[in-house]
């Protein structure tokens, strides 16, 4: 069966989310709001990454299991 659309774009966002990050953190980007600027993301789901809250994804499938 093959994935839903809204999987499919949060997969997208996620991977996004991740690059913002990474760059933010390997100092390729001075600010959050540059990076938000850059990878399409928005700036408050970079800072809760950075502050290590975890993905909806991830509590979503805990609870279920």
């Amino acid at each position: 069966m093959p994935p839903k659309r809204a999987q499919i774009q949060s997969n997208s966002e996620e991977g996004k989310l991740a690059l913002a990050v990474n760059a933010i953190r390997n100092k390729q980007i001075p600010s959050i709001r540059q990076a938000a600027r850059v990878y399409e993301v928005d700036k408050s789901m970079i800072r809760n990454r950075l502050r290590g809250v975890k993905p909806r994804s991830e509590y979503v499938q805990k609870v279920a299991n």
